[in-house]
């Protein structure tokens, strides 16, 4: 595809993402369309094509998810509970895809979907028209290929929309327990500096303090990404006890399917769900002095639940 070739090194100057080209596709498909919308205060810039063939279409929209943790790793998978049913949404479906993790499943319009988020760009798959197979949907991702990977060299904070537009936070659901930012919160990212005190250490897992958000003061969101896995990333989000607006505690779950239980770790409660042993996510809320932690993993290869636990008690160790 010549013409994609061209426009996408034209588009990757105008978006805030590393831009993939697909170089694999299933044979009776040929790209029909193709659309950048560029970033403004109001909007987030989005790459999509369109590919078609004899009966079936699908799209592929990329884009930077950056308004807030992505809620269980597949934002579009998301159960939309006015329109699909618990027991009738199937719990979406993971792939590796070389050292990262794929999802198939519906999507919040009950359209077959994929989702991966890879070097932090989130791609979206979905099935327009026709039947597609889960290989095919694996196969295009295991073949995309970046534009300019150079972009994630800078912290994920100066990527971000908000760096440039003061944005509020958005009311979406970050986590498998439910907790949501309130709307008129202002969302600032910063990039940490020599004084920034990281309220753990992650660097014996590979990890280290990329980026930091504030929200208006209450909610502190640390983003810790793995050195040399751009996108791999591990969040702590820290709220104070108590408040009306705080990360529940205990908490509950929301509406979406997952796995839950309560361990003791090092002396502490902490409350765990995951929907897959082998990946994730896992996410995990516990109190520490007088504030409520969240801690949400990106799922990778690694990110077994033997894992987790393991995280968890080293990080639980340093409150020893």
């Amino acid at each position: 595809m010549p013409a994609l070739d061209s426009d996408l090194i034209d588009a990757q100057k105008s978006c805030n993402f590393v831009l993939f080209k697909p170089t694999k596709l299933p044979n009776d498909l040929e790209l029909v369309d193709n659309q950048l919308r560029t970033e403004s205060a109001e909007i987030v810039a989005t790459y999509r094509i369109v590919l078609a063939g004899p009966n079936r279409k699908l799209s592929l929209k990329q884009f930077l998810y950056d308004w807030a943790p992505p809620a269980y790793d597949y934002p579009s998978l998301w159960r939309n509970a006015a329109i699909s049913p618990l027991e009738e949404t199937p719990a979406p479906k993971p792939f590796l895809v070389d050292q990262d993790v794929a999802w198939i499943g519906l999507n919040y319009r009950r359209q077959r979907a994929g989702s991966l988020s890879l070097m932090r760009t989130t791609i979206e798959i979905t099935e327009i028209e026709g039947d597609f197979s889960d290989d095919e949907f694996i196969d295009i991702f295991r073949h995309l290929q970046p534009v300019d990977p150079t972009i994630t060299a800078m912290p994920f904070a100066y990527q971000c929309q908000s760096f440039r537009y003061q944005k509020n936070a958005s009311p979406v659901p970050l986590s498998y327990w439910s907790y949501t930012r309130k709307q008129e919160w202002t969302l600032i990212p910063l990039v940490p500096t020599d004084s920034t005190k990281a309220p753990i250490n992650l660097s014996d897992h590979g990890y280290f303090l990329n980026s930091l958000f504030v929200l208006n003061g209450f909610e502190k969101e640390y983003y810790y990404e793995k050195r040399g896995s751009p996108g791999s990333y591990i969040r702590l989000l820290i709220t104070p006890y108590g408040s009306d607006d705080s990360i529940p505690y205990p908490p509950f779950l929301g509406d979406q399917k997952c796995t839950s239980q309560t361990i003791s770790i090092n002396g502490i409660d902490i409350y765990h769900a995951y929907l897959s042993e082998e990946f994730g996510p896992h996410e995990a809320i516990w109190r520490h002095n007088n504030n409520v932690m969240l801690l949400l993993v990106k799922p990778a290869r690694w990110t077994s639940i033997d894992w987790f636990h393991q995280l968890l008690t080293d990080i639980t160790h340093q409150y020893l």
